[in-house]
């Protein structure tokens, strides 16, 4: 397995998968601000990062990151719900990248599952 050992975690060669990057999309998610979100996603993309590197790297740190500080309290009720709901369908969209690849499917599948049943509070 190639990549790096970084600050944040295992990077498998996620070339945006950066901590100012997952900073900003953090902001990004808990505002709601869709488009943006889909511009970080897409400007993620057109650097060549994959669509696995996305899930691994950029969505599950950061919903991770979600759950942990609104469990703390530390997020709003309509933060995480923006940030949850955002996640969910940016899964899903990056998911249809990763269709030929079966373990990145397992991948994907199990992020949607957790973003769509996630605890209600």
């Amino acid at each position: 397995m190639g990549g790096t050992r970084t600050k944040a975690g295992w990077n498998r060669g996620c070339n945006m998968c950066t901590d100012a990057l997952r900073e900003r999309f953090f902001d990004v998610l808990v505002s709601g601000d869709r488009v943006e979100a889909r511009q970080v996603v897409l400007r993620a993309l057109e650097t060549g990062d994959s669509a696995i590197d996305l899930i691994t790297e950029l969505y599950w740190p950061t919903y991770e990151r979600v759950e942990k500080l609104y469990r703390a309290d530390h997020l709003s009720k309509l933060g995480h719900h923006y940030a949850t709901r955002l996640l969910r369908v940016l899964a899903d969209q990056t998911a249809g990248g990763v269709i030929t690849h079966t373990s990145c499917i397992h991948s994907a599948v199990v992020l949607h599952y957790v973003l769509s049943y996630s605890p209600r509070q």
